[in-house]
């Protein structure tokens, strides 16, 4: 749905300097092509190896990147209307990409960990063929461990009538109301809903990927019932009624 909310001090783009970075999948891309091609004709089976998934993880990253930026929502809301509270959720296709992501990091790892074991030549200065592609295999082991540990996690961010909870690539939260401190919008660099616990710390700050949602509304309705414990009841009827009453109270 796309509401019309006053916003929190103007409104901040949901992409860097306001420009969908489509480019950057797309360069991406023609780069694997280029070390695909390298991979082709290299008469070395280690270059063809190593190259070939480095040209595959390239490839699945790009894809990634396009599919994920689709997921980008710019002036609208993505929310379960079930009745209890109002929930921002994030859209599948901004999600799934970084699995494919992480498990793409570890072909390089797997080419290497061919070549080293077969006593394959070294396609290019050892050390860092060999520290490189095992690198990025822990970052992909690392990046899977995270996500499957923060699915214990409620994806998105759910506003009730006790205080908010969820939100899961970007850290975890369960405040009640009283114990939320500031709600603004970010730029980093892109727009970030930032959410402040009482007492300082910690400081949750959170994408349109993590919320299926423009940040800039979501923050101008997570204000709103921080500001106006009156009227939480709403919340507990479901989302889209909770969103049509900060309408009508911002706008009367």
């Amino acid at each position: 749905m796309t509401p019309t909310l006053p916003l929190l001090g103007g409104e901040v783009p949901v992409f860097p300097r306001g420009r969908n970075p489509r480019p950057l999948g797309w360069g991406v891309i023609a780069t694997s092509v280029v070390v695909g091609l390298i991979a082709a004709v290299s008469d070395e089976l280690s270059r063809r190896v190593l190259f070939g998934a480095l040209a595959v993880m390239l490839m699945v990253i790009g894809i990634a990147l396009l599919i994920t930026f689709q997921g980008v929502v710019s002036r609208a809301l993505t929310i379960d209307d079930r009745p209890g509270a109002l929930r921002f959720v994030p859209l599948r296709v901004g999600s799934v990409p970084m699995l494919f992501i992480a498990v793409s990091l570890l072909l390089p790892a797997g080419a290497q960990l061919f070549i080293d074991l077969n006593g394959l030549p070294a396609p290019w200065g050892p050390r860092l063929t060999r520290s490189g592609p095992y690198i990025l295999g822990v970052i992909g082991i690392a990046t899977l461990v995270v996500r499957i540990v923060r699915r214990r996690v409620p994806a998105g961010l759910t506003l009730s009538p006790r205080g908010v909870t969820g939100i899961r690539g970007c850290g975890a939260l369960d405040w009640p109301w009283d114990e939320l401190a500031q709600v603004s919008v970010v730029a980093a660099p892109a727009a970030r809903l930032s959410l402040l616990r009482a007492g300082g710390a910690p400081l949750i700050t959170a994408p349109s990927l993590s919320l299926g949602s423009d940040p800039n509304l979501v923050a101008a309705l997570v204000e709103f019932y921080r500001q106006h414990p009156e009227h939480r009841d709403a919340l507990e009827v479901g989302g889209v009624e909770a969103v049509r009453r900060a309408e009508q109270v911002l706008h009367s």
